[in-house]
């Protein structure tokens, strides 16, 4: 769209990632006059992603789709205001519209840009969603929460395990149970770079 409120052009919009090869966004920000309001970067270390989370007024992850989006809960860690999509697992991410961050449907511009804007209008809403965002994270998603969640899986296990035995049945999760174990909470998908440093060094 090329509708876009004079009032936001007042602002800086860092993007991090590279622009595809042969990306149409070049022309279209010169067609929009943004040039020098749109940033991208990429290669950046942990350190100066972390400087950036920060400085940011409000946080964007506007995807179609996640499976499970880490740069959200980076963003939530660092208490940034975080605006997501309801697309895949964001929700599973980042709890309910308003809790802890702003939601929007994936693929539409118009309820992005009214979340963006109230919330650059709203310095006590940012704050709201700043707190409740990284409340959320040392809640639910730091190491210590998936230690104990793989801890307590582990138990459920042995018990299963153990009751399994004792009725002569075979055991769970084994080739003769003819089920295929399944991890239960965040913790059994969760791989790579997680929250736990951004929380260290977010303010």
């Amino acid at each position: 769209s090329t509708n876009v409120p004079s009032e936001l052009v007042t602002f800086l919009l860092t993007i991090i990632g590279k622009q595809r090869e042969g990306s149409v966004l070049p022309e279209l920000l010169k067609k929009l006059g943004l040039e020098d309001i749109v940033t991208f970067v990429s290669g950046l270390s942990d350190e100066r992603m972390v400087e950036l989370y920060n400085e940011a007024t409000v946080a964007v992850v506007p995807s179609l789709y996640e499976g499970f989006s880490l740069p959200a809960i980076e963003f939530m860690a660092c208490g940034t205001p975080l605006i997501t999509t309801t697309g895949g697992a964001l929700p599973e991410v980042v709890g309910p519209d308003g809790s802890a961050a702003l939601t929007v449907p994936p693929n539409d511009p118009a309820a992005l840009a009214v979340a963006i804007k109230r919330m650059l209008d709203d310095p006590e809403l940012r704050a709201r969603m700043g707190e409740g965002g990284r409340a959320r994270v040392l809640n639910r998603f730091t190491w210590r929460v998936a230690a104990d969640g793989t801890v307590e899986q582990w138990r459920l296990l042995l018990e299963d395990r153990e009751r399994a035995r004792r009725d002569g049945r075979p055991m769970p999760g084994s080739r003769a149970d003819g089920k295929r174990s399944e991890g239960r909470g965040p913790w059994a998908s969760w791989s790579g770079r997680g929250p736990l440093s951004l929380g260290k060094a977010a303010r």
